[in-house]
């Protein structure tokens, strides 16, 4: 089985709104701080697509940026996704709730883009999450 992609299609839509989640990273302790919050939403989507059995292809972004939607100056990576349908969205909400409190939230819709700064973090192709690496290696997510 195979471990590693490389070059990927990623799958953007420029000039398409898309449905947001924001997480505080400033409010975030413990297991899920400093990143941690990454590894649940790779662990979730993968076992995610599984149970969808999801054939076609996805992208997961993010973007990291100055906020005061918590109530307070600070930081936020904010996560979007085209190709995936609505569902995972709001169950990939559902979770990160349970696991960070209120240091989550629905946020506006977003428009992302590479020229903007936002990075491909998950990509789903043939029913696999791939992890990226470095610019053109891509590892499975493995659950």
């Amino acid at each position: 089985m195979t471990r590693v992609i490389s070059n990927p299609t990623v799958i953007i839509k420029r000039g398409t709104l898309t449905p947001a989640i924001e997480i505080d990273l400033d409010r975030i302790a413990g297991l899920h701080a400093n990143g941690g919050w990454n590894q649940l939403i790779q662990s979730f989507t993968a076992k995610w697509i599984k149970q969808h059995s999801v054939t076609g292809s996805a992208t997961i972004w993010k973007f990291d940026t100055f906020s005061t939607s918590f109530g307070h100056p600070g930081y936020s990576v904010f996560i979007a996704q085209f190709g995936l349908p609505d569902s995972y969205l709001e169950a990939l909400l559902d979770y990160l709730s349970e696991e960070l409190g209120t240091s989550v939230r629905l946020s506006d819709f977003v428009q992302p883009s590479l020229r903007e700064g936002w990075e491909p973090r998950i990509h789903i192709q043939n029913n696999e999450a791939w992890q990226q690496e470095d610019e053109t290696e891509w590892s499975k997510i493995n659950i």
